[in-house]
Order: C-alpha cells, then structure tokens, then sequence
C-alpha cells in the first residue's frame, strides 16, 4: 500500500508539469504569433491563430516552388 505523502507527491508534480506544459503551449503560441504578425498589432485567438500558419505555410510553400522554377528556367 503506497503512502498519503507518496500520493500527494505524484499529484503535486502533475499540477506543476500541467502548469509547465500550459505556460509551454502559451509561449509557443506567443512565437507563433510573432512569426505570422511580426508588427503584433492585434491579438489572436487559438483557431484564427492557426488558421493563420496554415495559410502562411501553404504561401512559404508556393515562394518556394516558385523560386525552384525560377532557378531552373535560369539554369542556376
């Protein structure tokens, strides 16, 4: 049978991680944010937020293909 202080350990150490994790996810967010709206002029909720990186991935995507092309027909 496990000790009261060995429970209360466990669960202590989950809320800090939780904490941790969720301060993780805000920061990560926050980087995200600042990569899509460099200026920061407005907040952003989660679902505008990453609608806003699949649009900016798909259009780093099209610079790309577009800059293969362009090296290609220029032989570079």
């Amino acid at each position: 049978m496990r000790s009261r202080s060995s429970f209360h350990l466990r669960r202590k150490k989950a809320r800090v991680m939780n904490r941790t994790s969720s301060s993780t996810q805000r920061k990560k967010l926050k980087q995200l944010l600042r990569i899509i709206n460099p200026t920061g002029c407005q907040e952003m909720d989660v679902e505008t937020l990453f609608q806003s990186v699949a649009d900016y991935i798909l259009l780093l995507q099209v610079k790309v293909s577009l800059l293969r092309n362009l090296s290609g027909f220029y032989d570079v």
